[in-house]
């Protein structure tokens, strides 16, 4: 539901890598697995020349463009993922997962947290991208040692694609509730992380359709639903075969009463009551005035911040030009 920036881990990558990279031995035992497996296809081996190159690739974002690009083996590996092609590491398969141990990585500790902390503390999401309805954070016991409420999940499953298992670029922050309902499903979902994470953001996701005066007016309960599926473009149906999956439309209908008391405190979103307000506090932007009626700011980090932002922004139009 909501798309997170191509560059989301930016200050953590090298931290990150670096310590991937010493617990992988710089890579040695990988990158001869690999080479093992397509001996039989030099353009797929790794040069020694590129071996950091690769390792980076391969632990920062290895289905970048630019990655795939650079290393034919990570464009070939892609393409199996996308179904486009057989697996070029089938036979190895166990090796790469073993070498790639998600869990022997993530035990790493330093200061009392995991690594897997680290990288949820280093996303700065604080709301689960994919239903934007739960908080998932990081935070300090009484006793030493921290807790993370957010689970990691592999938007490319590791048991399937064992060569993403440590890349830093497929771990999505997320609730419990969500990571397990997506198992080990991706072909359904669309990969959030972008470039135009903005632009995607602001368009509208939810929809409310008012039948009546008492729906627009917040009287009634309203009827929750998408802004998207008015076509039949092939982003549109994806988008919304993805949403089905999530099942984001039942899973709304539990917040009319939050979407209803919105509709109530937007009947005084109007020039007269703004201007009562500012008689008591001159000091008051329109804006901060708005923010403090709805609870929302149409900030898009918001977005990251504020369980069910995204409803309330698409509803009151807050999202900011």
């Amino acid at each position: 539901m909501i798309k997170l920036a191509r560059n989301l881990y930016k200050d953590f990558e090298e931290e990150y890598f670096a310590w991937v990279k010493e617990k992988l031995k710089h890579g040695k035992s990988l990158i001869r697995s690999i080479n093992r497996s397509t001996k039989d296809c030099s353009k797929y081996s790794i040069d020694k020349n590129d071996h950091e190159a690769f390792l980076r690739a391969l632990i920062i974002c290895p289905f970048a463009k630019e990655s795939r690009n650079k290393f034919p083996i990570l464009k070939a590996y892609y393409q199996f993922i996308k179904g486009k092609r057989a697996d070029p590491l089938l036979i190895n398969k166990k090796s790469i997962s073993n070498i790639l141990n998600y869990k022997r990585f993530m035990d790493f500790s330093k200061n009392n947290k995991i690594l897997r902390e680290y990288i949820i503390e280093a996303s700065k999401v604080e709301v689960c991208p994919y239903c934007n309805r739960q908080y998932i954070d990081v935070f300090k016991r009484s006793d030493k040692g921290y807790k993370a409420i957010a689970q990691l999940d592999h938007f490319y499953p590791k048991e399937q694609f064992p060569l993403y298992a440590l890349s830093l670029y497929n771990f999505v922050p997320s609730c419990a509730s969500c990571n397990q309902g997506k198992s080990a499903t991706s072909n359904k979902l669309i990969y959030p992380f972008t470039e135009k994470s903005v632009e995607e953001n602001r368009k509208p996701y939810f929809h409310i359709q008012p039948l009546n005066l008492d729906q627009l007016r917040g009287n009634v309960l309203p009827d929750i639903s998408y802004a998207f599926n008015k076509d039949s473009t092939k982003k549109t149906q994806k988008k919304l075969e993805q949403a089905e999956f999530l099942h984001h439309k039942n899973m709304y209908q539990n917040h009319k009463q939050f979407a209803q008391r919105l509709l109530r405190v937007k009947r005084l979103d109007n020039s007269n009551y703004i201007a009562q307000v500012k008689d008591f506090f001159p000091k008051l932007s329109d804006e901060e005035i708005r923010e403090v009626l709805f609870g929302f700011s149409g900030d898009l980090e918001e977005l990251k911040q504020k369980p069910l932002s995204k409803l309330a922004h698409d509803m009151l139009d807050l999202i900011k030009k």
